[in-house]
């Protein structure tokens, strides 16, 4: 099964994220359902795996926080663009929680690819998009902002490609710790 880990989003951010798509030749657009941003991808594991991945997230505790999703950019930054993608911020909460996901999932002997992670949520794979048109929509875009919204979650799912692209299923979400209210005294 090929999975990976990631942070969904709110359904509002959703939709927003999905309405900036088109206008542009050659790119495809992530449908609402599956707009995310990837904490870590495991690619194929066996059911073995995925049940002892499950365990030990299941014992994972971080906090939860507040995220928006600000900009826009390209992969890669300097080359012909292949995907447009949407920031957030603040990045640091993301970066936190991706080390001690990795972390656990060191703890099980899996292997982790060591590129550099940037916290983004991909909103279009591009072929043969014209440079000039992704500056444009970047120039047109780069104001993008979501209302803040709580990360409290993360999120197993499973990835299977089928010749329309891949769809992607939630199999477990592993709770954040909400803050609670603050005791007078």
């Amino acid at each position: 099964m090929r999975v990976f880990l990631g942070i969904d989003l709110p359904d509002l951010v959703d939709t927003q994220l999905s309405l900036v798509g088109g206008g542009l030749p050659g790119a495809r657009w992530e449908p609402p359902e599956k707009i995310h941003l990837t904490l870590r991808f495991l690619d194929e594991l066996d059911g073995g795996q995925v049940r002892r991945l499950i365990a030990c997230m299941n014992k994972f505790r971080n906090p939860a926080f507040e995220l928006q999703i600000r900009g826009t950019g390209v992969f890669p930054p300097r080359k012909t663009p292949r995907s447009i993608w949407a920031g957030v911020t603040p990045a640091n909460p993301v970066h936190r929680l991706k080390r001690d996901v990795d972390l656990q999932i060191a703890s099980l002997g899996l292997d982790l690819d060591t590129r550099k992670f940037a916290p983004h949520v991909t909103l279009a794979r591009l072929k043969n998009t014209p440079t000039p048109l992704v500056a444009e929509f970047l120039a047109r875009h780069a104001l993008l902002r979501s209302e803040p919204f709580w990360v409290d979650a993360v999120t197993l799912y499973s990835s299977v490609l089928t010749p329309t692209g891949s769809k992607y299923r939630k199999e477990a979400v592993f709770a954040l710790d909400r803050p609670g209210p603050s005791s007078g005294g």
